[in-house]
């Protein structure tokens, strides 16, 4: 069997999204870090991870409306990881969110709530 590197130890890690770049993403975190839970939220399940008792999924669309409720479901009093790689959710809301929870974050771009840029409301600037 391979050995592989552990970078490091995360109590809870909340992957949002889990179409082709997180289906790629989850095996690589599953296989360098140790942790106790890993949260996936998708409201769109194609391709779920083989079954692992520390893996839970969630299958909802985070929304302006909701994102804070769903995310305190995953971090009950608990410093945790959130790895943002889902479309149509706002990038500063969810910063802004795990800053005040304590919860580290990443992402792969900076992005809106779904509709932000059909708006034509809005400039783009």
């Amino acid at each position: 069997m391979e050995s592989y590197p552990l970078y490091g130890y995360i109590n809870d890690i909340c992957v949002v999204g889990h179409g082709s770049i997180g289906r790629g993403t989850v095996p690589l975190i599953k296989r360098h870090f140790k942790f106790d839970k890993m949260t996936i939220i998708d409201p769109e399940p194609k391709h779920l991870p083989d079954g692992d008792e520390k893996v839970e999924f969630m299958q909802i669309g985070l929304t302006a409306e909701n994102f804070k409720e769903i995310l305190d479901k995953v971090f009950i009093n608990k410093v945790g990881f959130l790895v943002n790689l889902s479309c149509g959710t706002s990038a500063c809301d969810i910063i802004q969110y795990c800053q005040e929870k304590g919860v580290f974050y990443i992402d792969t771009v900076k992005k809106e709530w779904a509709g932000h840029y059909a708006n034509t409301e809005k400039e783009l600037s």
